[in-house]
Parts: C-alpha cells; structure tokens; sequence
C-alpha cells in the first residue's frame, strides 16, 4: 500500500509534539495567540484544556463555537462552554462548570504499488472534556477536567482516559498559575504527553478608568518524551467608553515547535472584538514550514444579559466613601502639612460608570476637579489623590475654607454625594487656624483637644464654640483680660469632654472670636469634627 504524504506527515506528527495532537494543546484561540502562555491567565472557555483553574466565573453562562483551517487540510472544529454549579449547603461543591469538545479528520485517496485506487484512508482525533473549578477567594481558585480522547490513523485507533489538575493565585497583582495533564491511562503503546506547566502574568501598565491595559505571561513547560519548553505572550487591551465593546490585540512565542520547524514556528497573534456580550476572535499560529493554522472563534457571555437586567431593577444607590489624612493645608514647602491626601472608596453591585472629586472655597467657586468615567464593569474603585494647594491649571489658590465633594454613578444612573467641610488653606501667617487631635469621636471617653496652628501673641480675649449644623450652641469656652491694662492671656488647648456635654451623632463646627491688645479683633477659620457614637 503507498499512502498520501499527507497521512504519512499526520502518523508522524501525531507521534511526536509538534502540534498536531490535541493533547499537546493545540486548540483554543485565545490561549495559542498567547504562545500557549496561558496557565497563569485563564478566564476563556478553552481554559478547560490548559488549566482548569481557570474556567471563567460565570452566573449565567458561556458558549464558545471555532473553526480551525490547519495545514496538512486539518480542519479542526472547538465546541466549549462554562457555566455555574450552585450547590447550597455544600460549599466546597459551589463552583463553576466547563465542557469543551475539539474534533479533527482528514481522508485522501489510497494508491497500490501499481498506482489502483483501492480506497480511502484517513485520520482523526477527538477530545472531550467535563471540568470542575472551586474558588475560595479572590486570589485562589482550584480546578479539575476529567478528559477522553481517541486517534484514528487508518485502521488503527488509541483511546485515552485522563484527568489535569490545575491552580491560580493572584498576589499583589501577580498571578500564578500551575496545571499538571494527561495524567491517565490509554490502549496501544503511545507514551502520554503527562506534562507540567508552571507560568504568571502580570499587569505592566494599566490607566485608571481602566481603559488602556497591557498584560504580560510567561511560562515554563515540560512534557513526558518532549523535554522543556518556554512560553511567552502578551494582550494589549482597549476598552473603549463610548461603546459598550472591548477590542484586545496579542503576541505570542512558544520555543517547542521552533526546535524543528524554524525559528519562526511558534509565533502567535491574536485579534478579538466584543461587543455586547459576544466575542469575535481570530489567532493566527505559524508552524514553519508546515505552514500556520487560522482559527475563528465565536462567543457569547450570557452574563451580559445578567448584567443588563440587574441595571435595569437597580434603584439601590452606589457607596461612597471619602476621607482625609488632614483638613489643614499649609503649602509653604516646610515640608508639614503641605498637602491635603484624599482617599476615596467606591462599590456597586451592578458596576460604577463614573465617579469625581469636586474642591470649592466658601462662595461656591469651583477650583478643582478630578474624575475617572470607567470603561468595562467596574464595580468598586480606591483611589488617592494629592492636593497640593492648587486650583485648574496649577493656579495659586488662596487662605479660605474649602469643601470637597465625591460623586458616585453607577450604571443604571443612582447617585450618591458625600461632602468634606472645613479644609483649612492657609499661608498668612497672620490667619488663627484651629488644630484638632482628631476628626471623628467614636466614644464618649474619647477626648477632643483644640488648639492654634501657631500661638497668638498679646491675646486678651478669647470666645470659642461649638455649634450644631442647625448653628445650636453645643459648648462655650471664653477667657478676657478685657480692661487690665498691661495684661494679656495665653490660648490654652481646649478639651472636650464627651461625658459631660451631650453630644449626639453629627457633623459640628467650631468657631472661634479673638482680641488682641489695641482692640484689633480677627475670627478663627471654622473647624469640624464629627460625632460617631
């Protein structure tokens, strides 16, 4: 019997790891675009085959349809799918669920030594997979696939019963991702691919209203009878915030086929578009001189559809949150207080679209501004921000009270503000600025102490008060030498005691009057502090 050279190529290729095997990872757009760097990523449907640890979380679902034009006239076909396993009561069997199904065959005709037709012979492979992934936090999830596969080359065929194991962890923004396979049994005497993969990836640039990212993996592989091979891809992301769509862009190099196939063999690249919860993917993947293999991926995120419902019923309003590391600035370069640090927390459970932090003086004059309109879900924010004093465009601002607001939207359009009264900007050494040891009190045993900013000198008289924001008198401190000729008077630090003053929960200010000797009369910068108990 003569066969095809195609077939004869196909036997051989199928017993070695140069990619045509389904078992030596040879389907899947997103993961070949990558290089097969792809361990320690994760978050496709096709994570089924090279680390189950990374099947996505989904609530509602995922379907993932490709096509694969190979060389040699293999045509493969990708069937994968996601989707959630909620079992209550039993956590450790509440996770996520993956099926994936990859089939390939070819048929030529077959020729006798005396060039008679006799027939057809062929060669195909199939692999089926059912996986398992359990998360226990945000940075540790496990997973597990239960594979079957079978080779048909002509009149000979080899079935397979496997089973991968796989981890990922995410640490400070690194993740890493480990995956054993092909760990089984199977008929004939075909050595199994059992292989070992230990890779990470990590964020190298990311904008903060998450539109631009650029992510990077490497990988390290070895398998039964194939010795070591090095992986490494990297995805560009643009998220785009006048369209609801995400467009992604990858590299890739895997070194394992480059050993016999050329330098060139191995190189990936990748394309995918989303919009509205169905992906677009195209992966080119070059095998040398064999030729490459084109693969086109439809899929579609049911959760899209979750997510658009949840918007729709949302009537619950965003949390924000913002705080300060102080309400005094002095920004005259002695390196105390001169700047004011803002941090602000934000969540919703359907996503945040935007979010801003507004400053304004005492007349309602806008002076700055910040703001981050969010691309994608993004469903908490935490942010800092440094001011140093200065208004739009780096202008000089001026001594005054100002107050600072948070807005928070979120994508059904609920809205929550939060204001920060009482920042104290101050250069004129002149000004009387309050100074308290602590801005909230959240016990009655706590002790608030006001003081200046810098001591007052021939002082004669003082009047201090705290008021309610309904302008109550809550307490009254006062100290005159008011017609003692030659005397004057020291401010001492005021303490409040809680346990004799009734206080209830609230904002208060404090407002100060002084005398001087020569009748000169100046008013302190209001202060405010708030009650928690």
């Amino acid at each position: 019997m003569r066969l095809s050279l195609v077939l004869v190529v196909v036997m051989f290729l199928s017993m070695s790891s140069w990619g045509i095997s389904l078992l030596d990872g040879t389907a899947g757009a997103r993961p070949l675009s990558f290089g097969g760097a792809y361990v320690s990523v994760g978050g496709d449907n096709e994570s089924i085959f090279w680390n189950p640890a990374g099947i996505p979380n989904v609530e509602w679902g995922s379907l993932s349809v490709g096509y694969q034009s190979r060389f040699l006239q293999l045509n493969y076909v990708e069937l994968y799918g996601s989707f959630r396993i909620p079992v209550k009561g039993i956590s450790l069997l509440d996770g996520y669920g993956g099926v994936g199904l990859v089939y390939w065959s070819t048929e030529e005709e077959a020729w006798n030594d005396i060039n008679e037709n006799y027939g057809k012979v062929g060669a195909s492979e199939y692999l089926i997979g059912l996986g398992y992934k359990k998360t226990f936090s945000d940075a540790l999830s496990f997973g597990t696939v239960v594979k079957f596969s079978g080779q048909n080359v002509d009149d000979v065929s080899d079935f397979f019963f496997l089973v991968d194991v796989g981890a990922i962890s995410t640490i400070e923004g690194i993740g890493i991702g480990l995956a054993i396979k092909n760990i089984g049994i199977g008929s004939g005497d075909n050595i199994l691919p059992v292989g070992i993969s230990l890779g990470a990836k990590y964020t190298v640039f990311a904008t903060a209203d998450n539109q631009h990212s650029v992510l990077v993996s490497g990988e390290l592989d070895s398998v039964q009878g194939s010795g070591f091979s090095f992986k490494v891809g990297g995805e560009y992301k643009f998220t785009p915030t006048f369209w609801d769509g995400i467009v992604r862009i990858r590299l890739g190099y895997d070194t394992s086929p480059s050993k016999a196939l050329g330098v060139l063999s191995g190189l990936g690249f990748g394309l995918d578009v989303s919009w509205y919860g169905a992906t677009l993917a195209y992966t080119l993947f070059n095998y040398g001189f064999l030729g490459a293999s084109h693969i086109v991926q439809l899929s579609y995120n049911f959760d899209f559809i979750g997510s658009q419902v949840k918007v729709i019923n949302d009537t619950e309003k965003p949390v924000g949150i913002l705080s300060v590391n102080s309400k005094l600035i002095t920004p005259d370069g002695d390196g105390k207080n001169d700047s004011i640090a803002f941090t602000l927390k934000a969540n919703d459970n359907v996503g945040i679209k935007w979010w801003s932090l507004e400053l304004f003086d005492s007349g309602g004059n806008k002076v700055n501004s910040w703001s981050v309109t969010n691309a994608g879900v993004v469903t908490s924010v935490s942010k800092s921000i440094d001011w140093d004093g200065q208004g739009f465009g780096n202008t000089k601002l001026y001594d005054d009270i100002y107050t600072a607001k948070l807005t928070v939207q979120d994508l059904a359009g609920n809205q929550v503000e939060q204001l920060v009264r009482g920042l104290v900007f101050n250069l004129d050494p002149r000004n009387i600025v309050f100074v308290l040891n602590k801005e909230i009190v959240v016990s009655q045993d706590d002790k608030l102490e006001i003081s200046l900013l810098r001591e007052q000198q021939g002082l004669v008289y003082y009047r201090v008060v705290i008021k309610d924001l309904q302008e109550n008198i809550i307490a009254e401190f006062k100290n005159s030498v008011k017609g003692q000729k030659g005397k004057t008077i020291q401010f001492s630090k005021i303490q409040v005691d809680f346990k004799k003053v009734n206080f209830v929960r609230g904002i208060y200010r404090i407002e100060g009057e002084f005398e001087f000797s020569g009748g000169v009369k100046k008013n302190a910068f209001p202060a405010e502090f708030e009650v928690n108990f």
